[in-house]
């Protein structure tokens, strides 16, 4: 099997091309050391996921286009310091759902929002752990604490409207969960600078 690597051929590899996973590791291994990351397969010019490719046993050549792991985080964050404020705004809106006491939409919307809160943290985590960053190295060395902190806002919340403490809930919206999410804006800047090399 011959496997092209954003167009060149991968060599000074010794696998046996019939050993899908030791074919996929060889790859990872090569892109990884040029800090890329492997963003698409085509095996004999089809569109394939990695799972279909260590599942396949045909094919003669296997196109693998690479992606730079600074690009992939600069973007992923750059999509995350889009969709903050956006979601402030959104809580700001259910805590005033819930004060006229829209209670359904106040619900439905913060289910939509706690999934947006998830998916915030999942995108710095995964973005700092791909930049190979310790907290220490990031603004004031808290990331770590305000992640956990805003999961337990979360929860609290969660708590609130599961109890049906509607009032309770608009108050600890704006006053304990908008407050910690706002913190995340620094930290994304901060990141952006590590993925733009605007930080040595």
């Amino acid at each position: 099997m011959i496997v092209l690597l954003d167009g060149m051929v991968l060599e000074n590899t010794s696998f046996d091309s019939s050993d899908r996973g030791a074919v996929l590791a060889a790859i990872h291994k090569s892109v990884a050391s040029k800090g890329r990351i492997v963003s698409s397969l085509s095996l004999d010019g089809e569109n394939i996921s990695e799972e279909s490719f260590l599942a396949s046993t045909q094919g003669q050549e296997l196109h693998v286009k690479t992606d730079s792991i600074r690009n992939l985080v600069s973007e992923s964050l750059q999509e995350a310091s889009r969709y903050l404020p956006v979601l402030v705004a959104g809580l700001g809106r259910i805590a005033d759902s819930l004060e006229r006491e829209k209670v359904k939409d106040a619900a439905d919307s913060f289910r939509q929002a706690s999934d947006g809160i998830d998916w915030l943290i999942h995108v710095l985590t995964h973005c700092q752990n791909l930049l190979g960053l310790k907290d220490t190295e990031i603004l004031d060395g808290k990331l770590d604490e305000v992640r956990n902190s805003l999961n337990g806002r979360l929860k609290d919340v969660s708590a609130s409207l599961e109890a049906g403490k509607y009032f309770e809930l608009s108050f600890r919206l704006r006053n304990e969960l908008i407050p910690e999410l706002e913190k995340l804006v620094a930290y994304t800047h901060s990141l952006g600078a590590f993925a733009d090399g605007r930080v040595q």
